[in-house]
């Protein structure tokens, strides 16, 4: 029997404290790191718990992005390089130049080739992310919606991610870094797990295949620092615990075989602000075959309760959130549901 797949999950900047609970909870990454280099200890520490780093480079200039790869290359707790400075820009040709000397050093130092993916702004539309990103390996953008003031507009997570995915090359992988870094409201806070939750459902149902959450830092005036990173922690668990949803998000391949119509609630919601508001769909899934088993993925984006009709030939397990009742899916706002038919290793017919 294969193994597992993991879904890539890391935090950038977390303290090496934290690195057994992470690595407990399905974690599997740390950084980048801003500042200081992450040391030899670091990276050490990181191994012991089967945690990989992600590496920043670039951060001394072009010159030592040579040197720094040799330092840590043979390292394994590496397991790809982040380009710095970030938010390059694919009109500055000096950026474009920077960006694919930084490659060919990387290359010439790595000799396992790792993948390398820097950060692009949230407002980087598919164009910028395309012509930023023909370097790297991996395409990435910030997904911070309360940062941009989507809070109460998450449907801006998942149409961001779309646009990650349609960016990246058929050789490359779409990660989603999303966001952790700021004190919400008072009236919001009871929100967070709602929206960890949502965000990472609905960047992977839109195809993404890695999550970077910024930050892992707890920096001053962050209060709810905790209760955001256990949010996350609770859904790292259950893509790469024992569940294996990660395995169906990475490996499955789309399937007809379960229908899922909405039939309640709202079917469209705004994103956007002033003359750039936009309509689009409030509910949005996926459904996948991973050896025999049929996976069903439900995201709602809307700030209201939904129902949905499941046509499905065969019985589906609860895996994650509500349960299907005669055909029927309940899900309340900002809800997910993950749903799955018993697998059969010795064929794909359901």
């Amino acid at each position: 029997m294969e193994a597992p797949l993991r879904v890539p999950f890391g935090f950038y900047s977390v303290p090496r404290e934290q690195f057994s609970r992470l690595a407990d909870a399905g974690v599997t990454m740390v950084g980048p790191y801003y500042g200081p280099t992450p040391s030899v200890a670091l990276l050490d520490d990181a191994k012991a718990m089967g945690l990989g780093v992600v590496y920043p480079v670039g951060a001394d200039g072009v010159d030592a992005v040579g040197a720094q790869v040799d330092a840590v290359a043979g390292h394994d707790a590496v397991v790809a390089w982040y380009v710095l400075p970030e938010e390059l820009r694919p009109w500055v040709p000096a950026e474009v130049e920077y960006l694919d000397t930084v490659r060919r050093a990387v290359h010439g130092s790595d000799a396992r080739r790792r993948p390398l993916l820097s950060y692009q702004p949230n407002h980087a539309d598919r164009a910028r992310l395309v012509a930023i990103s023909a370097a790297f390996d991996i395409v990435s953008r910030g997904l911070y919606a309360g940062y941009v003031g989507q809070g109460e507009r998450r449907t801006w997570v998942r149409v961001g991610a779309e646009t990650i995915v349609a960016a990246a090359g058929p050789e490359q992988s779409a990660w989603a870094v999303l966001e952790m870094f700021q004190q919400p409201a008072e009236h919001s806070r009871s929100r967070i797990a709602a929206w960890a939750r949502h965000d990472v459902y609905a960047s992977l149902v839109a195809g993404a295949e890695g999550i970077l959450v910024f930050s892992g830092w707890p920096r001053k005036g962050f209060d709810d620092y905790e209760t955001y990173l256990e949010a996350y922690l609770s859904v790292a668990r259950e893509l790469n615990g024992p569940q294996a949803i990660g395995t169906a998000v990475l490996r499955g391949v789309p399937s007809s075989q379960v229908r899922v119509t909405q039939v309640e609630g709202p079917a469209s919601v705004e994103i956007g602000e002033g003359t750039a508001v936009e309509r689009v769909p409030a509910v949005a899934s996926a459904v996948l075959e991973d050896r025999g088993a049929v996976w069903v993925f439900v995201v709602n984006s809307a700030e209201r309760s939904v129902a949905l009709e499941i046509d499905t030939p065969c019985p589906l397990e609860r895996v994650v959130g509500p349960s299907v009742h005669g055909g029927r899916l309940v899900l309340p706002p900002l809800g997910v549901a993950v749903l799955r038919t018993a697998a059969h290793e010795e064929s794909t017919a359901i």
